[in-house]
């Protein structure tokens, strides 16, 4: 995700214990994956990051499972 390409605003942006809280995890994830570059950020100053909410959905969604079809038994469980 390129944020230059993008119009986002001050309201669109997480500080990361908000953008922790949205996810599920703990701030310090949030720092460690900043860090690794996982996810996509803006600095605004020194330590001040916040994170974009289209980040966060963009996250939710590549670790989303999709839901399994009514019926469905997994290979290897058939005529159990």
């Amino acid at each position: 995700m390129d944020i230059q390409s993008q119009n986002v605003t001050v309201a669109q942006l997480l500080s990361v214990d908000q953008a922790a809280a949205a996810l599920g995890v703990r701030p310090a994830t949030i720092r460690k994956w900043l860090f690794v570059r996982k996810i996509v950020a803006v600095r605004l100053s020194g330590k001040c990051v916040r994170i974009p909410t289209g980040e966060v959905a963009r996250l939710i969604a590549a670790h989303t499972i999709p839901a399994v079809p009514v019926g469905y038994v997994p290979k290897g469980r058939r005529g159990r």
